[in-house]
């Protein structure tokens, strides 16, 4: 059973690196760093308003790292940032002319196969893989708060 498990993580675990990989090749042909490229990626996703925090939380990546990432794609005019009304210092990050058509050729093809490859699956497989998945983390979350 020990070893099931451990062959069934490391498979697991290497899954999950071929699929970081994906990304991050992808993020590298287009000369961005993996920030970057999630920065852009929520871009095109979203369609709300995003500010350098929210994208600090839905990525779990450091201030310091976003920020980073942002400057570089300001300094590249991908990405302008915005006063938020109503707010003292928080900035929407929002995609230029230029970002969007650079978003064109380098994001919205990946996004395109994440959709496809999803759509792969049923409506019910999906429902799983989502359940099984976040089933996990929250497992291992608990595991290492004991730790």
């Amino acid at each position: 059973m020990a070893d099931q498990i451990k062959d069934q993580l490391n498979q697991l675990n290497r899954m999950y690196k071929e699929m970081d990989d994906i990304y991050r090749r992808q993020a590298a042909r287009f000369d961005l760093s993996d920030a970057a490229f999630w920065v852009l990626y929520t871009l095109c996703r979203e369609e709300a308003e995003i500010s350098q925090n929210e994208l600090c939380t839905m990525w779990f990546f450091p201030k310091q790292t976003v920020n980073s990432a942002i400057n570089v794609l300001v300094k590249k005019e991908y990405v302008t940032l915005q006063q938020i009304p109503g707010t003292r210092n928080r900035k929407a990050v929002k995609l230029t002319d230029n970002g969007q058509k650079f978003c064109e050729q380098s994001i919205l093809p990946l996004i395109r196969a994440e959709d496809d490859s999803f759509i792969q699956m049923d409506v019910q497989e999906r429902k799983i893989f989502l359940q099984l998945f976040r089933k996990q983390i929250d497992s291992m979350k608990k595991s290492l708060q004991s730790v």
